[in-house]
């Protein structure tokens, strides 16, 4: 599986390469570097076992830190293509057992105390498209809107209920993201932002402490604030 990921993001990587070589360069084209930091939010989140039967299994986990860093080549024409490094945290909150079916006409469910945390490396190459606006005080002002693709390293880290340890694995599948946001320059090389980005990947599997094979939903929320610098 993480042959056929770094094969996809190889691909990605080379595509995104031929557009930027495809364009013309002008004397405003140069490479830049950024940083951001902020909070990702991860739903609650099914985690799916076939040995579960008709019983409904869902984690909740508290809203965490997010870093990036990414390096890039910025065209004349607005465009820009990077490639990302990032990291997410989420502490588990509980995890709910609920029994899919209705007992004397209600669904039955229980709820427990869950320590641990889900972790997240991003390995992303992302293409961006920059629309450059003025403000009064000359400054520019950049909107922006980003796309990526790459691979994720997802981690369940010392995931215990009732003082047991259920889980404690890692995985690396296909990642994705799209976001927005809108870069203010500070200086002619410096600029800051903010941003949002969506950031999924497909559902990374693992083996609990009892050999139980298990899968959990990916898809979270980031806010973000950030520095750009351009050479």
């Amino acid at each position: 599986m993480v042959s056929i990921m770094k094969k996809m993001l190889s691909i990605g990587v080379l595509a995104i390469s031929g557009i930027a070589y495809a364009m013309p360069a002008t004397a405003d084209d140069g490479w830049y570097a950024s940083l951001g930091a902020g909070i990702n939010i991860f739903p609650d989140s099914d985690i799916n076992s076939s040995t579960f039967g008709v019983v409904d299994v869902e984690h909740s986990l508290n809203t965490g830190p997010l870093v990036l860093g990414a390096i890039g080549k910025e065209l004349s024409s607005g465009l820009r293509v990077e490639g990302e490094l990032s990291y997410r945290n989420n502490d588990y909150d509980d995890i709910t057992v609920s029994i899919n079916q209705t007992i004397f006409g209600t669904a039955l469910s229980a709820t427990t105390a869950l320590s641990g945390d889900t972790s997240t490396f991003g390995f992303m190459a992302n293409v961006a498209q920059d629309f450059n606006l003025k403000s009064k005080s000359g400054r520019r002002i950049r909107p922006f809107v980003l796309g990526g693709l790459g691979f994720a390293t997802v981690s369940v880290n010392d995931a215990t209920a009732l003082s047991t340890l259920l889980a404690d694995d890692t995985d690396t599948v296909f990642a994705y993201q799209a976001g927005a946001g809108i870069n203010y320059g500070l200086t002619e090389k410096l600029s800051a932002g903010v941003s949002y980005r969506l950031f999924g990947t497909s559902d990374p599997g693992f083996t609990a402490v009892d050999g139980t094979s298990f899968d959990i939903d990916v898809l979270n929320h980031s806010l973000l604030v950030g520095l750009t610098r351009n050479f």
